[in-house]
């Protein structure tokens, strides 16, 4: 009976996930599409020869994102094993995604059409264990660039 109810949990827990991954994934690419033409990004450190600012500023964009407890679970799980963790790739990879919208919504609201020498930096956020490991499932991502009103 034990398992059948951690067997329940477990698929309750991934439905749910689903459902909302699916959503903020959905919100992402109409987003993207949304700015597509409006803001262009680069990481070059210099502007083109062709562009002339009127205006440069600092822009950012930041997420902290967490695995849910049934990924967490089964990434526990293959950590046993050993090998490539890929149900935490979507997380990872919405992260950087959602942080580089925010950051290109922080640069179109200041007027900005162009952000060059666009980077970014993670960290583990959460607590750490006695011997000084991170024991969550949480990151963040900060990305951040030289927006460019042109």
């Amino acid at each position: 009976m034990g398992w059948y109810i951690l067997i329940v949990t477990l698929g309750c827990f991934y439905a749910l996930s689903y459902m909302i991954e699916s959503s903020h994934l959905e919100d992402i690419k109409k987003r993207e599409q949304y700015y597509r033409d409006k803001v262009k990004l680069t990481n070059l450190k210099v502007l083109p020869e062709d562009v002339v600012a009127r205006d440069v500023l600092l822009c950012r964009g930041s997420i902290v994102l967490g695995a849910n407890y049934y990924r967490r679970f089964v990434a526990k799980l293959k950590q046993i094993i050993g090998g490539h963790l890929k149900i935490l790739e979507g997380i990872i990879d919405r992260a950087y995604r959602e942080a580089t919208l925010r950051m290109i919504g922080d640069a179109y609201a200041k007027g900005a059409t162009m952000i060059i020498n666009v980077r970014y930096e993670t960290s583990c956020v959460g607590r750490t264990d006695r011997k000084g490991n991170n024991s969550s499932s949480m990151m963040e991502v900060l990305a951040y660039g030289t927006a460019i009103v042109v």
